[in-house]
Order: C-alpha cells, then sequence, then structure tokens
C-alpha cells in the first residue's frame, strides 16, 4: 500500500503541473472590492499563479474616473496582476490616456483584434503571451468585440481599427502553436449572453461561436456582457464572473506532461461579500484615492421621493427623468437617451452627488440636431429592434409598437409625426456620433451645447 501511495505521489510530481487563475471581468471601477480578493489570492500557495482581468476595469465610479483610471491601475500593480485584455470602456477616456496608463503598468494590456487604420498592432497592447510553469508553456492572447465602434465616441477611436474576432483567433492560435505553446487560452472582451437572455443583449460575436469555431482555445476567460457562466462547447471552457466585483473566477487546472494535454480542470466562483478580511496594504492604497473622491462625491444635496429604476426593454422611470432634464436644457421637440447609458438605478431617499455621478459616469455632452420625422421613424423602429437596448424618451414622444415591434403610432407634441418635417431632437453625443449604431444624427449637422 506504501509503495503504491509513494508511486502517486512521484507520478504527481514528475508529471502533473499544477497552475491556479484567478480572473476578473468588468469591474468598472469597483475599486473597494480588491483588498478582498488579495486577500483570497494571499492564501493559494501555489508558484504557478496567473492573475488577469478581461477588461472594462476602469470606468464606472468617481475612485476610478477622477484619476482617469490611474487608481485602479496602480491597485492592479500592486496585486501583481499579470495580463488585462483591453475592454472598450477602455477607451472612454481616449486612446491618449490608455498609452499613459499602459506605460505605468507592471501587467502586460492584450488585445491581438486592435490595430491601427494600417492593420498594425497597437504598441500599447501585446498580440500573444507564452508564459512557462515547471516546462509547460501556456499560450493566452486577449480579443476585444469589433462591436466596439460602435461602443465608444468616434474622436476617440480616430486611427483604431478591430480586426475580425474569428479570423484573428485563427492566425494567434497558429503562431502559438509555433511558438511552442502546448495548450492556449483566450482572455476575452467579446462575451455572451446565454440562451435564456438572448436578445435582451447579444454581440455580433460571441465567445460561443469562438469556441464553435476556433476549438484549439481550451479555456475563453469572458467579460463584457457581465453575466456569470461555466460552460464546455465541445472541449472548450467558456467562465465570465457577472460584473463589478461582486464575485470573481478561481480556476485549478493540472497539465499532464507526459501526455501533453490538461488532465484536470476545477472551478468555482467567490462571491467577495463572504471574504470577511482585506489585504491591509492594499486597503490602505485603495482608501486613499476612497478618501479622495468622498471629498467631493459623498456630499448630500437632497431626497429623492421614489425610487427611479432602469429597463434596457421598455420605458423607464430614470430613462423618463434624464430625458426630461435633457429637453429642458435645449429648445427642442423632445429629447432620446440611450438605455445602456443610464449606469444605475436610484434609490428612494437621501441623495448624493455619487448618485447622480452613478447614474451617468460619462463626460457625455447634451447636442441637438434637426432630423426630418421619416428619419425619426427609421430611429424608433431601429431602437425596438437593437440589441443595445431602447432609446428612452422624453414627455413629448407618445409612441406605440405591436408584437413585432414595428411602429403603430408616433405622436410628437399630440400630433402624428409628419415624414417631411423636421423636428429638433436633442441627445448626447455618443448616440448623436453614431453610438449604439444610431447613424441618424451623423447625417445632419449637430450642435453640441458642451453642458454635462
Amino acid at each position: 500500500m506504501l509503495i503504491f501511495l509513494a508511486g502517486i505521489v512521484y507520478y504527481y510530481k514528475t508529471h502533473l503541473v499544477k497552475i491556479d487563475i484567478i480572473y476578473t471581468n468588468d469591474l468598472h471601477g469597483n475599486i473597494d472590492v480588491l483588498p478582498k480578493i488579495l486577500h483570497y489570492i494571499k492564501k493559494i500557495k501555489n508558484k504557478n499563479l496567473i492573475l488577469i482581468d478581461c477588461g472594462d476595469f476602469i470606468q464606472g465610479t468617481p475612485e476610478s474616473d477622477f484619476f482617469k483610471g490611474v487608481s485602479m491601475v496602480e491597485t492592479f500593480n500592486f496585486m501583481r496582476y499579470d495580463f488585462v485584455q483591453v475592454g472598450n470602456h477602455e477607451f472612454d477616456f481616449g486612446e491618449e490616456n490608455l498609452i499613459s496608463l499602459s506605460t505605468i503598468s507592471r501587467f502586460k494590456f492584450l488585445g491581438s483584434n486592435i490595430v491601427n487604420k494600417k492593420g498594425q498592432i497597437k504598441p500599447y497592447v501585446t498580440e500573444f503571451v507564452i508564459k512557462t510553469f515547471d516546462g509547460v508553456d501556456i499560450g493566452l492572447f486577449g480579443l476585444i468585440t469589433t462591436k466596439t465602434k460602435d461602443m465608444v465616441l468616434k474622436e476617440n477611436l480616430k486611427d483604431i481599427d478591430f480586426l475580425d474576432e474569428i479570423q484573428t483567433a485563427k492566425n494567434v492560435v497558429e503562431k502559438l502553436y509555433n511558438n511552442g505553446a502546448k495548450v492556449i487560452f483566450c482572455i476575452s472582451h467579446i462575451g455572451w449572453v446565454g440562451e435564456e437572455k438572448k436578445g435582451i443583449y447579444e454581440p455580433q460575436f460571441s465567445d460561443l461561436e469562438l469556441a464553435k469555431q476556433v476549438p484549439e482555445i481550451k479555456i475563453v476567460f469572458g467579460g463584457h456582457t457581465h453575466q456569470k457562466y461555466k460552460k464546455h462547447i465541445g472541449k472548450t471552457l467558456l467562465v465570465q464572473t457577472g460584473s463589478y466585483g461582486k464575485s470573481f473566477g478561481h480556476l485549478t487546472l493540472w497539465f499532464n506532461k507526459r501526455y501533453g494535454k490538461i488532465w484536470w480542470i476545477k472551478n468555482k466562483f467567490v462571491y467577495t461579500k463572504k471574504i470577511k478580511k482585506k489585504h491591509k496594504e492594499a486597503e490602505i492604497l485603495v482608501n486613499h484615492y476612497v478618501q479622495e473622491t468622498s471629498k467631493i462625491y459623498d456630499v448630500e444635496i437632497g431626497k429623492l421621493e421614489v425610487s427611479l429604476n432602469r429597463d434596457r426593454k421598455q420605458e423607464s422611470s430614470l430613462g423618463n427623468l434624464v430625458t426630461d432634464i435633457i429637453a429642458e436644457n435645449v429648445k427642442c421637440d423632445f429629447a432620446v437617451t440611450n438605455s445602456g447609458g443610464l449606469r444605475a438605478d436610484m434609490s428612494k431617499g437621501t441623495i448624493s452627488y455619487r448618485d447622480i455621478y452613478m447614474v451617468s459616469p460619462f463626460d457625455n455632452t447634451i447636442v441637438y440636431a434637426k432630423l426630418l420625422g421619416s428619419e425619426i421613424k427609421e430611429m424608433f423602429e431601429y431602437s425596438a429592434k437593437s440589441n443595445y437596448g431602447i432609446l428612452q424618451v422624453s414627455k413629448n414622444v407618445k409612441l406605440v409598437y405591436d408584437k413585432n415591434n414595428n411602429i403603430v403610432s408616433l405622436k410628437i407634441k399630440n400630433s402624428p409625426i409628419v415624414d417631411n418635417k423636421f423636428y429638433t431632437v436633442a441627445t448626447n453625443n455618443f448616440v448623436s456620433s453614431g453610438g449604439d449604431g444610431y447613424v441618424w444624427f451623423t447625417k445632419r449637422q449637430v450642435v453640441d451645447t458642451k453642458k454635462l
């Protein structure tokens, strides 16, 4: 019996390599969870450890946005993140800011399909990496959704293009194998919503399709769609942890060097709120940024009599308020805003600047343009069928759809819309630049009020 057990131990030490991977996605500036995550990481007794993030880590809270992501990068540096895939929101402060962040980061930004207009990969991202653990060469690369071009202000993407996800993956996988990689992982900011949520928000291309068409990828660590799942597509594992750091992933794999393949994978989602302790030094670092922003954003400014909520699929109380405010600031016939631009609900009771900021943490300005009635009808038809969510509208709009999302009735200021009449429509500069596919504004002269 002792000889048998000794044989197992020998085989384990000789042929099996254990690798731990901690992964996060869509943190959106929620820096406060990071000391807890680091406390958990420090308990892992394995030198073969990878720490990765799947994108959208810098935008969404005062603690991140006030410092334009520097606070998140510095904390990631302290935690010793290895690789971060660039997400669409990493471009919200412009490419120059992303370049600046890359100069202070001690981790590598990934983005195999982020190129300039000549098709050359951007210098601040790495096309692929091979990381060696006890003789096992792990190949890693990252992808961002090509839909990013519809999700970011056009002025922030002047010399940026996004190559086809599948073709890029096939090309990079071949390069990784040619460079000796034994197993390949993709860190993705493409996303997948799952069959049960199909139609609510689904990118043009998904991690599901990536796994089907490039089966050489053994694990796809996902982000972008704020879902939590563990799913196998063929022999490829797809995982994503949700969003805002409410949970993170811990994947452990054992690689069999004798047979050159993964022997076993164990994955679990760790709920941050269940971690009672924080890494003390990380907490000190984070508290510095929290205290700086709290002086400004946590000042009480009033009370809310009722809760205001968002809804991507239909009219919402928060959408009504925001569009009515836009309309009051511009002489217009009505106002619209994109549902995806409303990032948080507002609860009844005392409110602060932080509550207002969390609703719309973008530096978007109010703009307006004159659109024909026929163009407005086309825009609302698109809105009802868009995967990005409907346009929220101000009180001067009365809009009725049928069950197939076709317009039955559309009235502006209680009068039926006239196809060949011009109407002044107010919105934000993201929508007016063609964001979320709203190209109608780009065909007309847009006036920017410069009001936030």
